[in-house]
């Protein structure tokens, strides 16, 4: 009887719902993220644009990274889903956005973080042992926030941010705030199947 009476929704739209719901959240968390490394730290009270630009970060670097991050979340978060699903819901939310950022590739993306998930992923030496011991029992691979981390730094960080090791020595940190954004997108998905159904 669970369900019964619910609206379904296509998969994609599913996904884009969820993105809707948690866009905000994900976007502040992914320029925290980045932003941890800066040795004075920042202020972000006039909007982050100001903050990257002050440490010389370029805006369309930031914008690759953004859709990198909002990739990592929503396909982390979706990880309980077969991967037809997941597939589709990820790039559901991601087609909708507005413009790609030149080096974003859905497929490859997608790709890479199934390897990372199912341990067959070749991170760099330096990445490799970076962990923080936590867990995010409610989601369907524990150490998600984890691995969605170090696939951030492996993929983009160790390429594009001078500072990169200082971010590396605060994993715990960086790690923290990917899993604040899983959370949170997490209650997205709740919030949402509480109201409609997934269709297939």
């Amino acid at each position: 009887m669970f369900g019964l009476g619910k609206e379904t929704i296509p998969v994609e739209e599913f996904g884009l719902w969820v993105l809707k719901y948690a866009d905000g959240f994900i976007s502040n968390d992914a320029c925290r993220s980045l932003a941890v490394w800066f040795p004075e730290g920042y202020d972000a009270s006039n909007g982050w644009v100001p903050v990257f630009e002050r440490h010389n970060i370029a805006i369309s670097t930031v914008k690759l990274y953004l859709r990198q991050y909002t990739h990592c979340v929503l396909q982390s978060v979706f990880k309980a889903y077969p991967e037809a699903q997941r597939r589709a819901m990820v790039q559901g939310a991601i087609s909708a956005l507005e413009e790609t950022p030149p080096g974003y590739e859905f497929g490859r993306t997608f790709n890479s973080l199934e390897a990372v998930f199912d341990g067959s992923y070749r991170f760099d030496p330096s990445i490799e042992p970076l962990n923080d011991d936590g867990r995010l029992n409610y989601l369907s691979v524990p150490n998600i926030h984890i691995l969605a981390s170090k696939y951030l730094i492996d993929t983009f960080v160790l390429d594009n941010i001078r500072n990169r090791k200082e971010l590396i020595d605060n994993f715990g940190l960086y790690s923290s705030t990917v899993a604040t954004s899983l959370a949170l997108t997490n209650n997205a998905v709740d919030t949402i199947t509480s109201k409609v159904k997934i269709g297939t």
